[in-house]
């Protein structure tokens, strides 16, 4: 009987508001659906794409675990006659919402319309064994119109681009899996 009076407490300290253990930032994809899905249920934006996803976390982080803020863009510019052409979706805190619509395009990049495969976990994976061991600040997952600062060529894949604290800007290519430096 006592063992039973421990262990239902100790379920009831674990199920307490306030006391789970924080949990981890879902992966990219599975936000990518999440935000999606909000976005295309807001009148006007049916037929919204997005543009690109930007990760940030506390300072440097060595690993995908350490993104724990995003912002979502999407285009809107197909819908014709609508006041809004882009919009913005945050995850924040464990939290997906934060809805923003957008007059302006966001302009500078094409469309993805499929979410990538490759997870963040495996860009990062494939970024240390490239070499690049040191913390990033910042990662983009986009499809630029060219190959940035350092080539003029065009891109044929969505990229998730580390930003690093030197101001070095290093891409993974998500179909390819092969690791640049473009800035």
């Amino acid at each position: 009987m006592v063992v039973a009076v421990v262990a239902m407490l100790a379920l009831m300290v674990m199920l307490a508001p306030g006391s789970a253990a924080p949990t981890a930032t879902p992966s990219v994809q599975s936000l990518l659906t999440r935000a999606t899905a909000m976005v295309r249920a807001r009148k006007g934006f049916s037929k919204a794409v997005l543009l690109e996803a930007d990760g940030t976390g506390r300072g440097e982080m060595k690993t995908a675990t350490g993104v724990t803020k995003w912002r979502f863009v999407y285009n809107n510019q197909s819908t014709p006659k609508f006041k809004y052409r882009a919009a913005f979706v945050f995850y924040r805190n464990g939290r997906l919402g934060n809805f923003t619509a957008v007059k302006g395009p966001f302009l500078e990049d094409r469309n993805i319309s499929k979410i990538p495969k490759m997870t963040l976990a495996t860009a990062v994976a494939k970024l240390r064994a490239a070499g690049h061991k040191l913390g990033f600040l910042t990662v983009t997952l986009r499809w630029p119109l060219t190959g940035g600062t350092r080539t003029v060529r065009p891109i044929n894949e969505p990229l998730y681009i580390f930003g690093f604290s030197s101001g070095t800007f290093v891409s993974v290519g998500t179909r390819t899996g092969h690791v640049r430096r473009i800035a």
